[in-house]
């Protein structure tokens, strides 16, 4: 999508060459899923040999499908309530800021869906303890990888908002709130993976029904007196409910939690970057100078990791992510060395 969206970008993009891409891109999206399902499980077989588990298909899927659909929706919510509460400019600003976030929310959603099948693997073994370990590994790897880029964030709003034009930096501070939730949400576990791959689906329907209920009622009360703070507000309070939630429902079901004591590494790393920041920042006066901005993110990021190596890793945390990336790696395929 990216690669035809660039080069009509170069010959000429409209609305209508954009739809065009974007139809483009999920077909080829689609076919490579079908060759890759293909390859690894054969659909050249009969189908009288399969188990035909209708009633137990539909009873999982039904509700993860209508979950999908409230996600999609609850992506425009915040787009219909702008238009017609608030501002046509705030629709925009808010969408730019609102994909800045999610772009970051990526890099611990692919991590959180390569554990969906060693979560299912512990699950379907009854093996609690090791799932355990498993969701604060990955929780904590989560949050050192997220924690620089909302640093970035909150420290540069204006510099990255800047990039699509100066009316677009009204939203700085809408930026710096959904960073905010971004932050919460990867920090509170990869609570509904578990649900999902333990079978709760109907559960995971409530709590996409619950959420979508919430942010209705937010931007509703919010977004007439605060528009795009307002917007950003109702945003970062649905998600972090909803993330909350799932954290209570897997403790309630299996009595663990994502966190134990050695989260105290990224947040003294995060306190030492952010001071790293404060001096780089009177040193250099970046101002809207990008390659400045940059070159402090630079400085910035550089110490984060330099902090988090210091501190270090217990030998169960390595050997815990050798484990997990052993998984991820057969799972898709991928030979070499560790």
């Amino acid at each position: 999508r990216l690669v035809i969206i660039g080069v009509l970008f170069l010959i000429g993009l409209n609305a209508k060459t954009a739809i065009i891409a974007y139809c483009v891109a999920s077909i080829t999206a689609t076919g490579s899923m079908i060759y890759f399902l293909n390859r690894d499980f054969s659909l050249k077989r009969a189908l009288r040999v399969s188990r035909k588990l209708v009633r137990e298909t539909i009873g999982f899927s039904f509700p993860v499908w209508l979950s999908s659909l409230l996600a999609n929706f609850r992506g425009n919510i915040q787009t219909l309530f702008l238009g017609s509460l608030g501002t046509i400019s705030g629709v925009g600003i808010f969408s730019v800021a609102s994909q800045i976030t999610f772009v970051s929310g990526e890099i611990s959603s692919s991590i959180n869906v390569t554990s969906k099948p060693i979560i299912a693997e512990l699950d379907d073994r009854g093996d609690v303890p090791q799932m355990e370990r498993i969701y604060q590994l990955a929780n904590k790897w989560i949050v050192i990888i997220q924690i620089p880029i909302f640093l970035v964030m909150v420290l540069f709003p204006e510099i990255l908002l800047q990039i699509f034009g100066k009316e677009f930096t009204d939203g700085s501070l809408a930026l710096i709130i959904l960073a905010f939730g971004s932050l919460v949400k990867v920090g509170t576990g990869m609570g509904g993976i578990i649900i999902d791959m333990a079978g709760y689906t109907k559960l995971k329907l409530m709590n996409s029904i619950l959420q979508v209920a919430t942010l209705i009622i937010l931007n509703y009360l919010l977004i007439p007196n605060w528009g795009l703070v307002g917007a950003a507000m109702a945003a970062v309070v649905g998600e972090a409910f909803v993330n909350i939630l799932r954290l209570v429902e897997v403790f309630f079901i299996y009595k663990i939690l994502p966190y134990n004591k050695s989260f105290y590494k990224p947040t003294m790393a995060a306190i030492g970057a952010v001071g790293i920041f404060a001096l780089a920042s009177r040193i250099i006066e970046y101002g809207s100078n990008y390659f400045l901005a940059g070159l402090i993110m630079a400085i910035m990021t550089l110490a984060y990791i330099v902090i988090i190596f210091l501190l270090g890793f217990t030998k169960e945390e390595l050997d815990l992510f050798q484990i997990f990336k052993s998984k991820v790696m057969g799972k898709i395929n991928i030979k070499g060395a560790a």
